[in-house]
């Protein structure tokens, strides 16, 4: 049976090949922009099976050395440039939300891989050591993979405990059993509303993550309390996008 999965986890497993058949990857500007300057991959770690890690040695040009979990295995990666090339077109011309590529599927078996994502647990999409004329990191370094084929990435996936944010509800004396029974496609939105409409006023005042909290606030100290007045905008449609907002 065909493995599934959506552009995204595709792009995942594209990604790991290109590793495989390039050993290196071009860095980008701060607009994107590829530039001269190359990261060198020396060594992959993989982990779909916590019974059986894995290490991708790619130190050698033309070949990925794997061992690790009681596995050995030298292969070639001579014309693999041609075959990721080939991945990445039936990945782009994909129509449907989830599908099937045999083509990234077979090199599957090849490269020991058990699943197209990394594991769950894992924190980053991929795990190497790296260098370049700059770095050279002997320690495993996280990598975060955003794909744009099947159009924008997303910068931050929300989760039901870990990027919320709190907000006080004063002067309301309306029925919140009224509130709560709103029930249309965007409640949300229509439940803020009709608290405002009351009188009552929604502040601010914290979030459930203190992490995510002092995450945001590495970028800029009040960022929390931008992104809590971006959220209240959007959900009283004042705006959709980041620059409306």
């Amino acid at each position: 049976m065909s493995l599934t999965a959506n552009k995204g986890e595709w792009s995942e497993l594209y990604v790991l090949y290109s590793l495989f058949a390039d050993h290196k990857i071009p860095a980008a500007d701060n607009n994107l922009h590829q530039t001269s300057r190359f990261y060198r991959f020396l060594k992959i770690f993989r982990e779909d099976d916590p019974r059986r890690p894995l290490v991708y040695d790619l130190e050698n040009d033309n070949e990925v050395i794997i061992h690790g979990g009681g596995q050995y295995k030298n292969i070639s990666t001579i014309g693999l440039s041609a075959k990721t090339k080939r991945i990445f077109d039936k990945i782009k011309e994909a129509t449907d939300a989830t599908f099937s590529v045999w083509e990234a599927e077979a090199l599957m078996h090849e490269f020991l891989l058990t699943k197209i994502k990394a594991n769950s647990s894992e924190k980053s999409d991929l795990v190497a050591t790296i260098k370049d004329d700059i770095v050279s990191e002997t320690d495993p370094y996280g990598f975060s993979i955003k794909s744009q084929i099947g159009g924008a990435s997303t910068l931050l996936n929300a989760s039901s405990s870990g990027t919320n944010f709190i907000y006080k509800i004063s002067d309301f004396y309306a029925d919140k059993d009224q509130i709560n029974a709103i029930d249309t496609r965007s409640k949300v939105r229509d439940r803020l509303k009709a608290i405002l409409n009351t009188g009552a006023r929604l502040d601010f005042v914290g979030m459930t993550s203190n992490v995510f909290k002092e995450n945001l606030r590495t970028v800029d100290s009040v960022l929390p309390n931008i992104i809590a007045q971006m959220l209240m905008n959007y959900y009283l449609g004042n705006g959709a996008t980041m620059d409306n907002l």
